[in-house]
């Protein structure tokens, strides 16, 4: 995999420590909590759907779909036919 740009670093570490401050805002939230109080039920729901939002938000900055590794079609086919792919690319660098 191809090393992050110092902008994809940024980004990647922003949104990093947007996860973390969601997870310490729930811990807040919890340590907090009033089973009884319709309110606080509220707050931590937001709380962890904004962590999720977060989460999901760190998982596209962190793997963009145009920078995963392509697999050759062969070796899919090698693959697909009940073949062992360790053999594949132990004749792919023989050859």
């Amino acid at each position: 995999m191809a090393p992050l740009g110092q902008v994809d670093h940024d980004n990647i570490e922003r949104k990093l420590k947007d996860v973390v401050q969601e997870l310490y805002q729930i811990m807040v939230q919890v340590s907090t909590y009033d089973a009884m109080g319709r309110s606080s039920r509220d707050v931590l729901t937001n709380e962890i759907k904004n962590l999720s939002q977060a989460l999901q938000a760190l998982h596209t900055a962190a793997s963009p779909p145009n920078q995963l590794p392509s697999v050759p079609p062969e070796l899919l086919a090698y693959v697909e036919n009940g073949r062992n792919p360790d053999i594949y690319t132990r004749e792919f660098v023989e050859t």
